[in-house]
């Protein structure tokens, strides 16, 4: 590819090849597709991510302000985010869990105007 492009719409590009093919598609597998298949693919799976992205229900590849810290999941979908340290980590991370003592009503924090994205489902 001639730009470089979030790695998450050539994932989708994949994900909706392969999904494709698992449903009886008869088409190549995404490595035997010519490349100009390829980045048509990518190109509108990287469309379809920036409109999810203006939406509201997929976050920004970029860092919004250096204020902003990213959470990310792991490969068993649990949750972590990054944690600014004060010592010599520069990447630290931290995993985010369940403290049953600290919760709260989400209707009442959404009375007072909080609002929520889904992101996910725990295990």
């Amino acid at each position: 590819m001639s730009t470089p492009t979030d790695p998450r719409a050539v994932a989708l590009a994949q994900h909706h090849h392969n999904l494709a093919r698992h449903n009886g598609a008869d088409v190549p597998a995404w490595e035997l597709l010519p490349e100009l298949d390829r980045e048509k693919a990518v190109r509108e799976a990287a469309a379809w991510l920036r409109a999810a992205v203006d939406a509201g229900i997929a976050p920004a590849a970029d860092r919004p302000t250096r204020d902003h810290s990213a959470i990310l999941l792991d490969d068993d979908d649990q949750p972590w985010a990054e944690y600014p340290a004060a010592d010599s980590i520069d990447d630290a991370i931290v995993p985010l869990i369940w403290a049953g003592e600290i919760a709260s009503s989400r209707s009442v924090l959404e009375a007072e105007g909080r609002r929520f994205r889904l992101i996910g489902w725990s295990d």
